[in-house]
C-alpha cells in the first residue's frame, strides 16, 4: 500500500467521522429543543424527514438548520386541513341508514348499536364461519371486508329535496349548489324562478301589458327602458345618428354598447372571474355558470309545454318549441327556404352561394 493510499483512507475515514458526529449533534440540538417547548416526542420519520431536509444540498454545499418550524406529519396536517371541508358543516348530514334502536342478533339475545357490529358478531353462528351483512345476502371470510361492505349501504340524504347520496360530501355538494326553487305557470307550463313569475304574466299571458313608453321614431317598435330604445337606434338605424356602440382597445372591433365590450374584452385578457365552486371551471359570465353548475344538480328548469321534454338550457329549449310552432323566420335571400335559426340558415346559404354560380 503506497503513502498516497494511506492519505486517502485517512481523509475517508475522517470524513464519515465528521459526518457521524454533525448527525449525533443535529439530533441532541433537536430533542433539546423539543424539551425546551414542552412539545410531544416525534416520530424517526419525521426525524429522517427533517434531516433529509436539513442537508439538502445546494451548490455542493449542505444546508443546516438548527430549528425546524414544522415537521413532514405537520405539513401534511396543514395541507389536509386546507383541502378539506370543516367537521361543522357535514355534521348535518346525517346517514339515513343509522340505527336508532340496538340491533337484536336473531340467533342469540346479543344487541348491537350498529350495522358493522351485528355483521361481525353474525361468524359466531354461522358454520362455515364467515360474516354475513344482514342487510343482503353478502358474505366475507375477512372482518375488513365487511366493514367496508356494510358502509356501502349507507345513505345521505339532502336537506332541501329527497335526493340521497352514497357519502356526506357528495350530499353537502348537491346542498350547497342547490339550485333556486322553480315554479311552473300555470297557463304556459314554463317553470320559472318564483321572482320572475310576474313580469312573465305580464309580458306573456296579460291582454294590456306595461305600457312601453319609449318608441322608435323610425319603425314605432316599442321599449321599456330608453337605453334599449338607444340601442334599437345604434343596431338598427344608423341613418338617424344615434350611435352607443364602443370600440374594443385590443382589437378594434366595434360593439353595440358597453356590456357587450366589457364581455368581450374578457375574450383578450381571459379574465373568468365567475367560478364553478365544484369543480374550478371559470366562465367570463353569471349566466354561463348558471347554466354548468346544472351540471353538476342535473337540474332541467325548462319544459315543454307540448310535449313535456325538460332542458337545463334557455337556447336549446327555445330551438325545440318552434320545431312544434313551425315558426322560421331566418329566409334565404336566394331561395326563399325558411329556417328555425340563422346558424342554419348560414350553413344553407354557403351551399345556396355556390348552386347558383
Amino acid at each position: 500500500m503506497t503513502v498516497l493510499s494511506s492519505i486517502l483512507i485517512y481523509f475517508a475515514i475522517l470524513s464519515i467521522y465528521i459526518l457521524l458526529v454533525a448527525v449525533l449533534k443535529h439530533f441532541i440540538n433537536y430533542f433539546t429543543i423539543l424539551s425546551k417547548d414542552n412539545k410531544l416526542f416525534r416520530s424517526f420519520s419525521n426525524l429522517y424527514y427533517d434531516i433529509k431536509y436539513c442537508f439538502r444540498r445546494r451548490n455542493g454545499k449542505p444546508i443546516r438548520k438548527k430549528k425546524h418550524s414544522t415537521t413532514a406529519e405537520e405539513r401534511k396536517n396543514m395541507y389536509k386541513a386546507s383541502k378539506s371541508i370543516s367537521e361543522n358543516e357535514l355534521e348535518n348530514f346525517i346517514n339515513l341508514n343509522a340505527v336508532d334502536n340496538p340491533l337484536k342478533c336473531p340467533s342469540c339475545p346479543e344487541t348491537f348499536p350498529s350495522h358493522i357490529g351485528l355483521a361481525l358478531h353474525s361468524k359466531i353462528h354461522h358454520d362455515v364461519g364467515r360474516y354475513t351483512c344482514h342487510l343482503c345476502d353478502y358474505s366475507d371470510l375477512f372482518s375488513r371486508n365487511i366493514e367496508k361492505h356494510v358502509k356501502k349501504h349507507d345513505t345521505f340524504g339532502c336537506l332541501k329535496c329527497k335526493r340521497v347520496f352514497k357519502n356526506k360530501l357528495s350530499a353537502y355538494k348537491h346542498s350547497k349548489f342547490h339550485p333556486e326553487e322553480y315554479v311552473e305557470c300555470e297557463l304556459c307550463g314554463l317553470r320559472i324562478k318564483p321572482m320572475y313569475l310576474k313580469k312573465h304574466h305580464e309580458r306573456r299571458h296579460t291582454k294590456n301589458p306595461k305600457k312601453k313608453i319609449y318608441k322608435c321614431s323610425v319603425c314605432n317598435k316599442e321599449f321599456l327602458q330608453h337605453g334599449n330604445l338607444r340601442r334599437h337606434y345604434s343596431q338598427r338605424h344608423e341613418e338617424v345618428g344615434i350611435d352607443v356602440s364602443v370600440v374594443c382597445d385590443i382589437c378594434g372591433k366595434r360593439l353595440s354598447c358597453r356590456d357587450k365590450l366589457n364581455f368581450h374584452q374578457r375574450l383578450h385578457t381571459g379574465h373568468k372571474p365567475h367560478v364553478c365552486t365544484v369543480c374550478g371551471r371559470g366562465f367570463t359570465q353569471k349566466s354561463m355558470l348558471d347554466g354548468h353548475i346544472r351540471t353538476h344538480t342535473g337540474e332541467k328548469p325548462f319544459v315543454c309545454s307540448y310535449c313535456g321534454k325538460k332542458f337545463a338550457h334557455g337556447a336549446p329549449y327555445r330551438y325545440h318549441v318552434k320545431t312544434h310552432t313551425g315558426e322560421k323566420k331566418f329566409a334565404c335571400v336566394l331561395c326563399g327556404k325558411k329556417f328555425i335559426a340563422k346558424s342554419n340558415m348560414r350553413i344553407h346559404m354557403k351551399t345556396c352561394n355556390l348552386s347558383s354560380r
